[in-house]
């Protein structure tokens, strides 16, 4: 590929055409960026491909031309916080996921081999004709090996197609990191008789992922895994750890009382004090809750996606205390929040707004809690979103699966770095998707002396055959 032709840049074409001299002076022309993007062109699954094995690709707007490198560079600035003269971070913190995703996509290095896995996320909400695609779009992408797994025929079924590159990702890879992706996560979605184990490429994620790089539950064991092709079975060895006993959904529980947001950011933790007084591990409840909303991750600068600190944690029950704050405008702004398109970032926008209008004072320490504010807030609110808070019958907190019920099983599977959800049925098992449990996310089930009667019994296996 040569040319990309963006005939509809055209209203556009002189700010852009001005990209290449503002990059040069290390300045990010931040809005013509973000109009290339959002141009059609960049929806389609198979452009993935093209710009990645493109030798030199050049972008035309009507009068005007820019190296295609000139656009990956300047994109790179604005991913990956270089420094740059006029600093964009306010709007930065507004891209939606998708845009990211896109941003990522366009700024991949050639010499970089991403897993079929992860360029399979990455595309996820790109646009293409035939679900087969999903799949045949990135066979450029992948390693030969990889490549020659997988019969290049439109023949075959979704669910064959899908079920196939299923066990060929774990069977590749000797873990069980997909697992983390799939499961009967959403409701009202066709699956065509796809295995629960089995991710769905056809579906965008509504739900933000756990980031499952950052947690160690299984301790780095690896997998015991085997596929049954007849059945499309994938049986699992692994360790019933709790059970689930009541569980919230607290972001529709936000929208029900947009006059009191703030005591709906708690009924989480209202709901474990009407049964539990200690943790399982002993932690400072509240601090349990904070972290398990948070998925333990940073939502802000200058460390958004790193586990939380003491002092990431204290300034998030800080926030937290505003939350509780009543506030007369409260009312106005989630109602107008909730009525809105994207739930989750006009929701977390609103009530950070409400929380900036409460007097904090002008000291360092007020403003720099003013600054993380807005993106904790929707940090919380985008893990919340499509999920179910629920307490175990031991004691634990957690974030799982929007379908999670009473009775779902939580599972520690060796090769997967995040709980599971798991629930019987009939002769075999329906994975409903991960989980962060705070307790459990870091191998703490396979410490004796931190365990001890607090978990499920870990001195024999189950096997899990997921159907």
């Amino acid at each position: 590929m040569k040319d990309i032709v963006l005939s509809e840049m055209v209203q556009d074409s002189e700010s852009i055409a001005r990209l290449e001299e503002e990059s040069k002076n290390g300045e990010v022309y931040f809005k013509p960026i973000m109009r290339i993007l959002s141009h059609k062109w960049f929806e389609r699954l198979w452009v993935h491909q093209e710009i990645t094995l493109a030798n030199c690709a050049t972008a035309v707007f009507h009068y005007h031309i820019c190296p295609f490198s000139t656009i990956r560079g300047t994109i790179r600035v604005l991913l990956w916080g270089l420094k740059p003269s006029s600093d964009p971070a306010q709007e930065i913190s507004n891209i939606p996921p998708d845009m990211r995703e896109r941003m990522l996509r366009v700024t991949r290095p050639r010499a970089i081999n991403w897993s079929f896995l992860e360029l399979l996320q990455i595309t996820r909400h790109c646009k293409c004709l035939l679900p087969h695609d999903r799949i045949f779009a990135l066979l450029g992408l992948v390693t030969n090996e990889m490549r020659t797994r997988i019969s290049l025929d439109y023949h075959l079924s979704i669910t064959q197609l899908y079920t196939e590159v299923a066990w060929q990702i774990i069977d590749d890879r000797k873990y069980l990191e997909y697992l983390s992706d799939a499961g009967l996560v959403y409701p009202n979605l066709q699956r065509e008789r796809l295995p629960s184990w089995v991710i769905d490429w056809r579906n965008p994620r509504e739900a933000q992922a756990f980031m499952y790089d950052q947690y160690q539950a299984t301790s780095g064991w690896p997998a015991l895994v085997k596929f049954d092709r007849t059945s499309s079975t994938l049986s699992v060895l692994g360790f019933i750890i709790d059970i689930v006993e009541k569980c919230t959904d607290i972001f529709a529980n936000i929208k029900l009382a947009p006059s009191s947001p703030e005591q709906s950011f708690n009924s989480g933790l209202d709901l474990w004090t009407k049964r539990f007084t200690n943790y399982p591990s002993g932690c400072d409840p509240q601090m349990a809750y904070i972290r398990t909303l948070c998925g333990d991750i940073c939502g802000f600068s200058p460390h958004p996606q790193i586990r939380l600190t003491k002092e990431d944690l204290d300034q998030c029950d800080l926030i937290f205390a505003l939350m509780r704050v009543k506030n007369a405008n409260s009312r106005e702004f989630v109602q107008e929040a909730v009525s809105s398109g994207d739930e989750s970032l006009n929701l977390a926008k609103d009530i950070a707004e409400r929380m900036l209008s409460l007097d904090m004072g002008s000291s360092e320490q007020a403003e720099d809690i003013k600054k993380k504010i807005k993106p904790l807030v929707q940090h919380i609110l985008g893990l919340i979103h499509r999920r179910q808070f629920f307490i175990s019958e031991y004691g634990y907190m957690g974030l799982g699966p929007f379908l999670l019920s009473q009775g779902d099983m939580i599972c520690l599977i060796p090769g997967c770095n995040v709980p599971l959800v798991v629930r019987k049925h009939g002769e075999s098992h329906v994975l409903m998707g991960a989980c962060f449990v705070w307790g459990l996310m870091d191998g703490e089930a396979f410490n004796p002396i931190v365990r001890d009667a607090r978990s499920g019994d870990l001195s024999m296996f189950t096997e899990l055959r997921l159907s």
